[in-house]
């Protein structure tokens, strides 16, 4: 998780030292430092790590990256364990069983993807949110002052077929025969907040399972319009604000949006994104989901029960 979508992964899960967590990393690939003070050994059982580390929970980072190699005694460790999970239509019948041999105490699900129920383990969704530290200052760039480009910028909008992104991919194709959409694609790390305050639309979707990724919080807290599919939870996070531009996941009216979108006046867009903006920088922001995490967690520990603030 620490590669080119680190931000919402590896950063994100890092600023619960500002809760005064003591955090500490282990597993291959991780380079020994302060917060890392094992290197990663196939033959460190789960006892030796716990009188290392001294944790009083393991906190687990999809079951795709963790199954093949928990340290061997792990599944026996009377440890609390919580499993964050992002993409769930790529959680495999297996990994589920997994996570019961293995006694995830914890289900901490980043998509809103419906009731989930894996062998009675205790589910929430903690929604994805927006850096403050990358995106929030664009807000101070009018809709007018930006190229009047819909643009998409990021993995999956062009080259080789990607079975992650399959809407997406079908979704710039189309804007992009009718001479609608900059495709900006990967543009890196350290680029991709610069790439997303230079145009007044950023088109995204919500993928298979219609759920609102972390673009669809980093475009409105960028200050530009969203374009995107219907999401599960949108009463919830924004209520019955118009904080968005929606086009149908069949892709029906995806052309005749997108040209209304570049037709509108531009006062009537600034509306609805500044809507968005205000919203997420009220509820939608790290600052508030970090928090959010640190109450699940140490609810969790401290009494059993799952705190459920956004109702899934």
């Amino acid at each position: 998780m620490n590669t080119i979508s680190k931000r919402i992964h590896y950063d994100f899960i890092n600023k619960l030292r500002s809760k005064e967590v003591e955090l500490s990393i282990y597993g291959p690939g991780v380079l020994a430092s302060v917060c890392s003070p094992v290197l990663y050994d196939p033959k460190l059982t789960m006892s030796q790590l716990k009188r290392v580390f001294k944790p009083d929970a393991i906190l687990l980072y999809s079951t795709r990256n963790i199954n093949r190699w928990v340290p061997p005694g792990f599944g026996e460790a009377t440890i609390p364990k919580i499993m964050i999970e992002c993409d769930w239509w790529n959680v495999l019948d297996s990994h589920k069983l997994w996570m019961k041999k293995n006694h995830i105490g914890l289900l901490i699900q980043r998509g809103n993807v419906g009731e989930i129920v894996v062998h009675k383990i205790p589910c929430v969704w903690l929604p994805f949110s927006a850096s403050e530290e990358h995106f929030v200052d664009a807000q101070s760039i009018p809709l007018s002052k930006r190229k009047r480009l819909i643009a998409f910028v990021g993995r999956g909008g062009m080259g080789r077929s990607d079975f992650s992104y399959i809407n997406r991919r079908a979704i710039i194709h189309q804007l992009s025969c009718e001479g609608l959409v900059k495709c900006k694609g990967k543009v890196g790390h350290e680029e991709y907040s610069k790439w997303m305050r230079r145009f007044f639309c950023y088109i995204t979707d919500c993928g298979r399972l219609d759920s609102p990724p972390a673009k669809v919080f980093e475009i409105m807290a960028s200050g530009a319009l969203l374009f995107t599919t219907p999401f599960n939870g949108k009463a919830q996070l924004f209520g019955e604000k118009e904080v968005c531009v929606f086009y149908e996941k069949d892709r029906s009216n995806l052309i005749s949006q997108a040209r209304k979108i570049l037709n509108v006046k531009i006062d009537n867009l600034q509306k609805i994104a500044d809507a968005g903006a205000k919203a997420v920088n009220e509820a939608h922001l790290d600052s508030h989901r970090i928090k959010e995490l640190y109450d699940i967690i140490f609810n969790f520990l401290d009494s059993g029960t799952v705190v459920k603030k956004w109702g899934v």
